[in-house]
């Protein structure tokens, strides 16, 4: 639940949503709600394959699946988890930090 008191609901899906071209393979999806009974998925992808690190280097990922975000204790996103194999058949959690306009950290 965000701090809105809204729901959300980050999913492995091996289909995705439509892919952004050049920006890895569509691998999760984003539902909404604002009671947890009527649910709307969304058509923007939360995230791909494709992961940027920052030092400016990235890598498409041959899998990515376990979304998880962890939270603020007012329900801001602050890290964003997921469960990632390369093609050398290495797996790992990678654990990112969340950033946009409104949530510095």
């Amino acid at each position: 639940m965000d701090e809105r008191g809204h729901f959300h609901m980050l999913m492995h899906s091996p289909t995705g949503t439509k892919p952004p071209p050049g920006n890895g393979k569509s691998v999760g999806a984003h539902a909404y709600s604002r009671d947890a009974l009527n649910w709307t998925v969304s058509k923007t992808n939360p995230y791909t394959t494709l992961v940027n690190y920052s030092n400016g280097t990235s890598f498409d990922m041959r899998r990515r699946e376990r979304p998880q975000l962890l939270l603020s204790d007012r329900g801001q996103p602050r890290f964003f988890l997921s469960g990632v194999e390369d093609y050398s058949d290495h797996t790992w959690t990678l654990v990112m930090k969340f950033h946009s306009a409104d949530n510095v950290v």
